[in-house]
């Protein structure tokens, strides 16, 4: 004899499983869908990472290239400063010549009138003597 009773109470069993098992299936399906949307997600943050590492690795070569061009750029400005002393102590050094030079100049041209005058001096004495030996030598 078949207990209805315990077919009953397992059939009970049975869709009160079958609904647990529903609500799990859905629950699951929600987790997978969520899980889904977390993956995609993660592989958008991946390919951003791949290109922002990209851009940084770009951006620091560049930077580099350009405190490369920069340390060349000082190094240049430090010779043209070298450069510009050496020359201003030239140019200090040529004035200080010229300077010398003028003086000298100037001293001569005072010793030659000086002598120009003597000169005048001399033959304006001897044009004088001259005269006086004439006058003497006449009388």
């Amino acid at each position: 004899m078949i207990d209805y009773r315990f077919l009953r109470t397992a059939k009970s069993n049975v869709d009160s499983y079958d609904s647990e098992i529903s609500s799990v299936k859905l629950e699951i399906k929600d987790l997978s869908q969520k899980l889904e949307a977390a993956n995609a997600k993660a592989h958008l943050f991946e390919r951003e990472k791949k290109i922002l590492e990209q851009e940084k690795i770009f951006l620091g070569q560049k930077c580099e290239s350009e405190i490369k061009r920069l340390d060349e750029g000082q190094e240049t400005c430090k010779i043209a400063e070298k450069e510009a002393t050496r020359v201003t102590d030239i140019a200090d050094k040529a004035r200080a010549q010229a300077d010398v030079a003028q003086k000298e100049k100037s001293e001569m041209q005072k010793l030659a009138m000086e002598r120009l005058a003597q000169i005048e001096r001399a033959e304006r004495h001897l044009k004088v003597c001259k005269g006086n030996k004439e006058t003497w030598m006449m009388s």
